[in-house]
């Protein structure tokens, strides 16, 4: 949509985060056409449906399993700064 270069395409150079959406949940059914997938986008996904994530080619959710890595580095930064929150609430 933007129109810069090495962004908004799938080849080789190009910057690219992709997610896949497993449709064949219970609350997903039916998906028979464009204007049902858009309502259950809207209406009734709620994450546990993303199967995989890529971002910046670097697989970071495989088969509905979170990196642990990435895990550990999320856990590790929110509590830096949920320390630093309540470390204002003292002041």
């Amino acid at each position: 949509a933007l129109r810069w270069k090495g962004i908004g395409s799938l080849e080789q150079d190009s910057l690219a985060d992709i997610v896949t959406i497993d449709l064949k949940k219970p609350h997903l059914t039916p998906a028979i056409s464009s204007d049902s997938l858009l309502s259950h986008f809207a209406y009734s996904m709620n994450g546990s449906e993303i199967k995989n994530v890529i971002v910046n080619g670097k697989i970071v959710i495989k088969n509905y399993d979170f990196d642990s890595i990435i895990i550990e580095k999320v856990l590790e930064e929110v509590e830096k700064k949920t320390l630093r929150l309540l470390k204002k609430e003292d002041d």
